[in-house]
């Protein structure tokens, strides 16, 4: 499997006349006690496929490339902090994610020889090949990038949206919010977003009663490997995967689960029996 990288591009947020970055070069959104553990960890990586009936390279880069890239920018005005990044300040006492008026995001255009069906099927799949669909997230001592994005084509076959995301920056429920978002501006190539898919950023409403910043804080600093450089945002370090480790897709059907169920009501009944029985 082979990749090409054709372009990497930075995607601004869409201009609008109520954005903070309209009143100061930057803001910040500081890091509350319910995201600072996630800075041990790596960042939050997933792989989404697309089939298409259409998918030559001439399609794919007039119509579906700047149809993707103009409603992230559209989806990043309400979703800033993507395009920021995680910065300690030394005279702050926590990390916070800065957003300034030149920041973008990173998008990574790519091609690949890639079997389509194959990594995007219920077979055992080499993980090494789906991380070739991945794209980098610059992450050092002193700046953790929030976000970065990367489309594969597959010539004929379809192509792919891999996404890296910083969890302090982005949970579960604003990273499903974030996608639904995207898909949902592509799709009906709209200038706004639903309401159910706008995230709050308003710490204040956030309250630390008990200190449990420090807490974090100090928890951070503790499983830290590098004890010489204690605000560092580099996570812990990730295990290399050998090229004969494989994902595969199990599935069940409906008759599959009522199956289960029968074993497992059959099981129960024998194990009732013989506990009075003793």
């Amino acid at each position: 499997m082979t990749i090409n990288i054709t372009e990497i591009a930075r995607v601004t947020p869409a201009a609008d006349s109520d954005s903070v970055l309209n009143l100061a070069s930057s803001f910040t959104i500081p890091l509350t006690f319910l995201d600072l553990p996630w800075l041990l960890f790596n960042p939050v990586k997933r792989v989404f496929f697309y089939k298409l009936t259409e998918s030559t390279r001439e399609h794919f880069n007039s119509i579906i490339v700047p149809k993707l890239k103009l409603s992230l920018s559209v989806v990043l005005r309400n979703y800033l902090p993507l395009s920021g990044r995680v910065i300690w300040n030394p005279n702050e006492p926590k990390p916070s994610i800065v957003i300034s008026q030149d920041d973008a995001v990173s998008v990574t255009i790519a091609e690949t020889d890639a079997d389509f069906s194959h990594l995007s099927g219920y077979g055992q799949r080499p993980v090494a090949e789906l991380h070739k669909l991945l794209p980098e997230l610059p992450i050092s001592d002193e700046s953790a990038t929030a976000f970065s994005t990367q489309i594969t084509l597959f010539p004929n076959q379809g192509f792919t949206i891999g996404v890296a995301a910083n969890h302090a920056v982005l949970d579960g429920k604003t990273s499903s919010m974030f996608i639904k978002a995207w898909a949902h501006i592509c799709k009906h190539q709209l200038k706004n977003i639903p309401e159910n898919l706008t995230p709050s950023y308003d710490r204040p409403l956030i309250k630390d009663m008990t200190e449990l910043d420090e807490n974090m804080i100090e928890m951070v600093r503790s499983l830290k490997g590098d004890k010489t450089n204690i605000r560092s945002l580099t996570p812990f370090p990730s295990s290399k995967l050998g090229e004969d480790v494989v994902l595969a897709t199990l599935v069940l059907s409906r008759d599959d689960i009522e199956r289960l169920k029968i074993v497992h009501l059959r099981s129960s009944q024998v194990t009732t029996f013989n506990d009075k029985s003793l």
